[in-house]
């Protein structure tokens, strides 16, 4: 209904509302149309899947009363509320969710006034989903000691499995001893933009804090030069954002990692006139591929105003260097550092970063850093200090593999048969054989998802006192990931049952199945998930769906059954696989579209009609035959048709609620009723005229009620017959004659 043709018009926010479990929600309503001087009251209820047709009251403004038992505990907790903004705007308010509160939810406005119209109710839809928002500190310390000056470097990981398109924003926090609420130091929000907070503007200006996005789910905070107002607990917040169908963006859920304290020693004492210095790296372990980025931290009383030198070995053998004016000095590898993947900066006051990339084998070895300071005479050359070593770091470059034995077939010799085990693997029980002269076979037994990467079979051919090197590659986890969904009935009829099977291929390693259904619209919903730790969650109704896995030799197959068709399972079905590696969701695979259709089944009855009339009485008799099931109703309407149209008298629906149509030129509506049977309706039209003379029609409608309670039309039947009415003769012999010929040729139409 338009606006210009109401007086009172009833909103509520545009679903479907996605919101996670144990998070808040709120729904706002508001109506128009009403006086403005008074408050207007609201009503919410709400029609849950598993019930469909079957509201619940859920809370009233007016009716304290109101709320169900199914809601009102909650409702008298004040869990579930009912605000007022305005005279005429509430929002409902869910301070906990639970996955039985997703449904369709009606806003009612309740009005005394008898004389308004318009629209008094409206409805939306809300999603309960799973809560699979991770977040977490890469850095298992839980306290941090710094000095003035030096510079801290903190990794945060957030990730989320959800099935709805969202976006993630991660803000870094910095709650100060004795300070009411946390600072924000900066974030990244949703849409990729760097905010710094209030306090920090003028120290990200200056590059001195920083936050950057490594891959899809790692954040690092850079701070260059902490100071002594730095101290405190720091920590790292990630909110996940689903824009909702009025094109606004909603906070569906929020997490915390773990905090730091975080604590900054100022600068004094007789130390402070020796040169200090520190190396440091996020990771020690790489995979070959992956960058290695080391930090050299160098303290020393009145750091600023002094020029220093810092110097990078692997072993005893110097990489990099940079002069006391910032020049690059390389001692090995000029190709690797014009190509990008040798690099050396100094990014701050006593601050240097050494980075390689990519990282391989040979650049496995112990680092460390060596500075020492520049006096600069008036001359302007620099007489280089004590240079002060920093502590090693032992890098390790590993190749790790993804499945537990791998064979490498090749032509050649085998020398001696020694084989070694490499120092990241020395805990672990790895073996290499040699079965056969050409066949080389790598065993690790207990494999783990840290295991899965890039393996690499290398082996060297002697020829005429020359090596050659050859390598074999073999694939990453994910693409060995295969998903397909089939099933043997995906067209079942209404009642029947249907077996979807999901059939996942590839590494034996913990994932968690996801099973998805799109209806009429374009949303895809999730049924339900199995998760890689064992739980199952279900979303929707559960009592539509069974869940169940068959394992076998080359695969695992996720079985989802359809216990009893309905319309409401009819659709588009996936199933997803994504697993959780190292605090981090990442997908892998989503099967093909299964299209499922659900059937009606086809009608099961014949009607005739039958016509009687007696003296001044018309009977007409509406048979339908077959047998009775109590999955099926029937509604009827009774026509009279004449050359003028059609006359609406009486209709009956499916629960045999009967009206009355237009019946004013019958003369009078107590001269028609209508009764029914199981199988027989009967309409009676008493005191019978020349004018009720024409065709009369009887239209039925079969109904079936669904595994789901609801009612589905099957089919219509429509039968007629034509009644004529004369003025009775003088001699009642004829009369009799005249009602026994019509009775007798009209059973002789039934079949």
């Amino acid at each position: 209904m338009h606006w210009n043709e109401a007086r009172v018009n009833t909103e509520v926010q545009v679903g479907p509302l996605y919101r996670v479990v144990d998070t808040r929600l709120s729904i706002s309503c508001k109506a128009s149309g009403y006086p403005a001087d008074k408050r207007t009251d609201f009503e919410f209820r709400v029609e849950r899947p598993s019930r469909p047709g079957l509201p619940y009251n859920v809370i009233s403004s007016a009716d304290p009363d109101y709320a169900f038992a199914s809601h009102n505990v909650r409702v008298a907790k004040k869990e579930i509320d009912l605000i007022h903004q305005s005279q005429s705007q509430v929002v409902f308010v869910i301070e906990k969710l639970l996955k039985e509160d997703e449904g369709e939810y009606e806003c009612i406005s309740v009005t005394t006034e008898t004389v308004l119209d318009g629209i008094f109710s409206a409805k939306t839809v809300v999603k309960v989903i799973d809560d699979s928002l991770s977040v977490s500190l890469r850095d298992s310390a839980t306290s941090m000691s710094f000095k003035e000056g030096e510079a801290l470097s903190l990794t945060c990981q957030a990730s989320s499995d959800t099935l709805q398109h969202t976006h993630l924003s991660v803000i870094w926090f910095l709650h100060k001893e004795g300070a009411q609420n946390p600072q924000p130091i900066i974030s990244l929000s949703r849409d990729f933009t760097l905010i710094p907070g209030e306090d920090f503007k003028q120290r990200y200006k200056e590059g001195a804090v920083n936050l950057d996005k490594i891959g899809e789910s790692t954040y690092r905070l850079e701070m260059t030069e902490l100071q002594l107002s730095d101290q405190g607990q720091i920590y790292c917040q990630a909110q996940e954002w689903i824009q909702d169908p009025d094109r606004s963006w909603y906070s569906i859920n929020q997490k915390d990692t773990e905090k730091i304290v975080l604590t900054v020693n100022a600068r004094v004492g007789p130390d402070m006139l020796s040169l200090v210095v520190k190396t440091s790296s996020e990771k020690t372990s790489l995979l070959e591929g992956q960058e290695l980025l080391v930090s050299c931290s160098i303290d020393m009383h009145n750091l600023k105003e002094r020029f220093f030198s810092a110097a990078w070995f692997r072993g005893d053998i110097e990489l990099v260097r940079i002069g006391p004016t910032g020049i690059l000095t390389v001692s090995l590898d000029d190709q690797r550092v014009e190509e990008g993947g040798l690099r050396a900066i100094r990014i701050g006051d006593g601050a240097y970063s050494f980075g390689l990339k990519p990282v391989s084998k040979d650049d496995q070895g112990s680092y460390k850093c060596m500075a020492w300071s520049e006096d600069r005479g008036s001359d302007g050359a620099f007489t280089k200090g004590t240079a002060q070593s920093s502590n090693s770091l032992q890098i390790t470059i590993s190749v790790p593999g993804l499945s537990e034995q791998i064979l490498s077939k090749h032509k050649g010799s085998f020398q001696n048969g020694v084989m070694k085990k490499d120092a990241t693997y020395k805990d672990r029980q790895v073996r290499a054989t040699r079965p056969a002269s050409e066949s080389f076979v790598f065993e690790l037994d207990k494999v783990t998802l840290a295991d899965s990467g890039l393996y690499k079979s290398c082996f060297a051919l002697s020829l005429y006192n020359f090596k050659v090197l050859f390598c074999l590659c073999l694939c990453l986890p994910e693409s060995l990931m295969k998903v397909s969904l089939t099933s043997r009935s995906f067209n079942p009829t209404i009642g029947e049952e249907a077996v979807l099977m999901c059939k996942v291929k590839g590494p034996r390693i913990p994932i968690t199945v996801t099973w998805i259904k799109r209806g009429d619209g374009l949303d895809m919903d999730e049924i339900v998930r199995l998760n890689y730790n064992g739980d199952m969650s279900w979303s929707g109704s559960q009592t539509s769906y069974q869940v169940s896995i068959r394992s076998q030799k080359d695969s695992v197959i996720y079985d989802l059954k359809l216990t009893s068709a309905s319309q409401i399972e009819k659709g588009i079905y996936q199933c997803s696989v994504s697993t959780f590696v190292e605090g981090t969701h990442k997908k892998l695979a989503t099967s093909n579209d299964l299209q499922v259709a659900v059937k009606n089944p086809g009608t099961t009855r014949f009607c005739d009609l039958l016509c009687s009339v007696k003296f001044c009485l018309i009977i007409l008799y509406q048979f339908c035959l077959s047998g009775s099931t109590p999955l099926y109703a029937y509604s009827v309407i009774w026509f009279l048709q004449r050359e003028t149209g059609f006359i609406d008298l009486s209709r009956a629906d499916r629960f045999s609620f009967m009206t009355y149509g237009n019946v004013a030129e019958l003369n009078h509506r107590h001269r028609i009723s209508m009764t029914r049977t199981e199988t027989t309706f009967e309409l009676v039209i008493r005191q019978a005229k020349i004018s009720d003379s024409g065709s009369y029609v009887c239209n039925v409608t079969e109904w079936l009620k669904d595994p789901r309670g609801t009612w589905i039309s099957l089919s219509t039947m429509s039968t007629s017959t034509k009644v004529n009415i004369s003025e009775p003769s003088k001699k009642t012999h004829s009369i009799f004659f005249h009602i026994l010929n019509f009775v007798f040729s009209f059973h002789n139409l039934l079949p």
